[in-house]
């Protein structure tokens, strides 16, 4: 019985690991970001729709092409070949432009150019197989980066700065020629720094005292704070480059998410005793935010396939709270609890609500979160043995309710609960967690 209980366990953590590794690669392959992925051979292994479109190459005709050799301009292939080996031996370098060669509809365009982060890919013994690029098309702001961020203006006072006179400095690029050539920089991370600070003023955002350190015509080091503001045009129109956006910001954070999700089921899953969870609770600091897109993201799938909408009752602030706790488990555990909602929801044209509400409790003088989940549906929700299972704590007789059974005890192992209610038109689970707020909250909240 122990032996066949163990492998519902292992079969539960397989289910959970499919469901996120599906979701991981509908979070590739819909992303409106490039990205691209290689095998430890430099080939292409992973090529998503965003990156195909902006390099009028196809994922059939990409796959098993070289990065460097067919795909990389040659001017920038001896530099890229470093940063992708750099990855290989897990050194993960952050926005590196890659200038990309274009293919078939898209020939027009000369090229492509994306800023990229390096993922290492790792196997499940963590020896690195091959690496994963994030990135972000800046071709067009490049090209108006390229073409107009030239000199027009050189007071005395960058005169005395710099010790270069204001004829030498004229019509030359800003970055680059100016700075980069003429006023050395100290590295590369205040290059890119300095790119930032521009892209974002091209944008129309104004940066004020932005430390920046150079060496002068002498070779002086120099120390200077800078403030960009954007220039606009009589109809108020900047042109440039930006920073990521927000929602490429959260597409990095919930990929992340799950992936460390994935590596925490894998380590439960072969537990070797089920009757007492003794687990290793993590405590850290973490935005509620970032759980609450990765538990959604994980139904999204099954969401459409049921033809069902969610609903989201959850207050902004909500997302904006910091806390304290096992982040990992809480993410998998309401991952858990809102899979199982949304596989008996009735369909198709169905529902399924999350709702959470949140409140502050002050315990032997520290502040606790207090969070209400409510997770619903119309119907009659969970079958009876699935329910019966969830609250038992042997002889399970459904692997669903095996792991509703391990979720609900790992809620009370982290001093939390769950019920199961059936109403005459609807079910839900009631979760409570009960998180110490982190400092940053405390602050907040005085």
């Amino acid at each position: 019985m122990i032996s066949r209980q163990l492998g519902d366990v292992e079969i539960q953590g397989i289910n959970e690991l499919s469901s996120v590794a599906r979701e991981m690669v509908r979070l590739i392959e819909t992303a409106t970001v490039p990205i691209f992925a290689v095998d430890a051979d430099g080939m292409i292994n992973g090529w998503n729709a965003k990156v195909a479109e902006l390099v009028g190459l196809s994922v059939e005709d990409a796959m098993g092409k070289s990065l460097v050799k067919d795909l990389v301009f040659e001017d920038y292939a001896a530099e890229i070949e470093k940063f992708l080996q750099r990855a290989l031996r897990g050194e993960e370098d952050k926005n590196v432009e890659i200038k990309l060669r274009t293919f078939g509809s898209q020939q027009l365009k000369n090229a492509i150019y994306v800023i990229v982060n390096a993922c290492s890919s790792r196997d499940y013994t963590n020896n690195i197989v091959g690496v994963c690029f994030i990135g972000h098309d800046v071709t067009g702001q490049k090209t108006v980066m390229d073409k107009f961020i030239h000199i027009q203006e050189w007071n005395v006072a960058m005169e005395k700065l710099t010790g270069w006179l204001r004829r030498d400095i004229i019509g030359k690029l800003l970055v680059g020629e100016v700075f980069g050539s003429c006023c050395r920089l100290k590295g590369p991370d205040t290059l890119t720094k300095f790119m930032i600070v521009l892209h974002n003023a091209v944008e129309g955002q104004e940066t004020e005292k932005f430390p920046i350190s150079f060496f002068d015509k002498t070779g002086k080091y120099i120390q200077a704070l800078f403030t960009a503001n954007p220039k606009r045009d009589l109809e108020g129109r900047v042109t440039g480059m930006t920073e990521l956006s927000d929602d490429q910001k959260q597409f990095l954070e919930t990929s992340a998410s799950c992936t460390r999700q994935m590596k925490k089921v894998l380590k439960d899953a072969s537990m070797d005793r089920i009757d007492n969870i003794s687990l290793e609770l993590d405590k850290s600091d973490f935005m509620l935010g970032t759980v609450i897109n990765a538990i959604v993201s994980q139904v999204m799938i099954l969401l459409r396939e049921r033809g069902l909408q969610l609903i989201r009752d959850i207050p902004e602030e909500v997302k904006l709270m910091s806390v304290q706790g096992d982040e990992l488990r809480i993410q998998q555990v309401l991952a858990d609890f809102l899979s199982s909602m949304v596989k008996c929801a009735l369909c198709p044209e169905g529902w399924v609500e999350i709702q959470i509400k949140p409140s502050l409790k002050n315990s032997d003088g520290i502040n606790i979160v207090v969070l209400e989940f409510r997770i619903c549906c119309p119907g009659d929700g969970l079958p009876p043995e699935v329910v019966q299972d969830m609250f038992c704590n042997s002889r399970w007789t459904t692997n669903e309710g095996l792991g509703l059974s391990i979720s609900r005890r790992i809620l009370s192992l982290m001093d939390g609960g769950v019920k199961y209610i059936r109403e005459s038109e609807r079910c839900y689970f009631l979760i409570n967690i009960c998180l110490p707020a982190s400092q940053t909250l405390i602050v907040d909240q005085k």
